[in-house]
Protein backbone atom coordinates (compact mmCIF):
# COMPACT_ATOMS: atom_id res chain seq x y z
CA UNK A 1 0.00 0.00 0.00
CA UNK A 2 1.39 3.30 -0.53
CA UNK A 3 1.66 6.00 1.12
CA UNK A 4 -1.38 7.75 -1.02
CA UNK A 5 -3.86 5.46 -0.54
CA UNK A 6 -3.45 5.11 3.49
CA UNK A 7 -6.80 6.33 4.68
CA UNK A 8 -8.96 6.55 7.98
CA UNK A 9 -10.24 3.10 6.93
CA UNK A 10 -7.22 1.71 6.31
CA UNK A 11 -5.57 3.30 9.33
CA UNK A 12 -7.44 1.34 11.92
CA UNK A 13 -8.54 2.94 15.30
CA UNK A 14 -5.39 4.89 16.22
CA UNK A 15 -4.47 6.14 19.69
CA UNK A 16 -7.69 7.54 22.10
CA UNK A 17 -9.11 10.81 21.47
CA UNK A 18 -7.51 13.40 23.87
CA UNK A 19 -10.28 15.61 25.22
CA UNK A 20 -13.47 14.54 26.47
CA UNK A 21 -16.77 14.02 24.41
CA UNK A 22 -18.64 17.16 26.45
CA UNK A 23 -15.40 19.41 25.19
CA UNK A 24 -15.47 18.11 21.53
CA UNK A 25 -19.23 18.36 21.32
CA UNK A 26 -19.36 21.87 23.24
CA UNK A 27 -16.51 22.86 19.97
CA UNK A 28 -18.63 20.81 17.52
CA UNK A 29 -21.96 22.98 18.49
CA UNK A 30 -20.58 25.78 18.57
CA UNK A 31 -18.74 25.35 14.54
CA UNK A 32 -22.36 24.12 13.58
CA UNK A 33 -23.63 27.10 14.83
CA UNK A 34 -21.75 29.03 12.61
CA UNK A 35 -18.81 30.34 15.08
CA UNK A 36 -15.03 31.29 13.37
CA UNK A 37 -12.16 29.49 15.39
CA UNK A 38 -11.51 32.72 16.94
CA UNK A 39 -14.82 33.07 18.21
CA UNK A 40 -14.30 29.48 19.58
CA UNK A 41 -11.12 30.23 21.40
CA UNK A 42 -12.64 33.15 23.03
CA UNK A 43 -15.77 31.66 24.22
CA UNK A 44 -13.52 28.44 25.41
CA UNK A 45 -10.35 31.09 26.94
CA UNK A 46 -13.92 33.48 28.65
CA UNK A 47 -15.08 30.13 30.60
CA UNK A 48 -11.73 29.33 31.33
CA UNK A 49 -11.95 25.76 30.01
CA UNK A 50 -8.17 24.35 29.63
CA UNK A 51 -6.68 22.43 26.31
CA UNK A 52 -6.44 19.03 26.34
CA UNK A 53 -3.11 18.66 26.43
CA UNK A 54 -2.96 20.76 29.03
CA UNK A 55 -3.05 24.83 29.02
CA UNK A 56 -5.30 27.39 29.44
CA UNK A 57 -4.90 29.83 26.77
CA UNK A 58 -6.73 28.48 23.46
CA UNK A 59 -5.32 29.80 20.01
CA UNK A 60 -6.90 29.09 16.32
CA UNK A 61 -4.77 26.20 15.26
CA UNK A 62 -6.02 24.25 19.14
CA UNK A 63 -9.50 24.77 17.46
CA UNK A 64 -8.83 23.87 13.84
CA UNK A 65 -6.42 20.89 15.23
CA UNK A 66 -9.81 19.64 17.64
CA UNK A 67 -12.12 19.96 14.71
CA UNK A 68 -9.64 17.35 12.22
CA UNK A 69 -9.93 14.96 14.97
CA UNK A 70 -11.33 11.13 13.65
CA UNK A 71 -13.05 11.49 17.31
CA UNK A 72 -14.50 15.13 16.38
CA UNK A 73 -15.34 14.04 12.64
CA UNK A 74 -17.52 11.17 14.19
CA UNK A 75 -19.00 13.28 16.76
CA UNK A 76 -20.60 15.82 14.07
CA UNK A 77 -21.57 13.29 11.87
CA UNK A 78 -23.17 12.13 14.79
CA UNK A 79 -24.70 15.41 15.78
CA UNK A 80 -25.74 16.15 12.12
CA UNK A 81 -27.62 12.79 11.93
CA UNK A 82 -29.45 13.25 15.59
CA UNK A 83 -30.59 17.13 14.31
CA UNK A 84 -31.58 15.55 10.94
CA UNK A 85 -28.61 17.94 9.01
Amino acid sequence: MTAEAVTDESRGPGRPPCCSRELAECVIRMRLQGLTYGQILIALNAKRIPKPMGGMSWQKSDVARLLRTRHARELCDEMRSQDGR
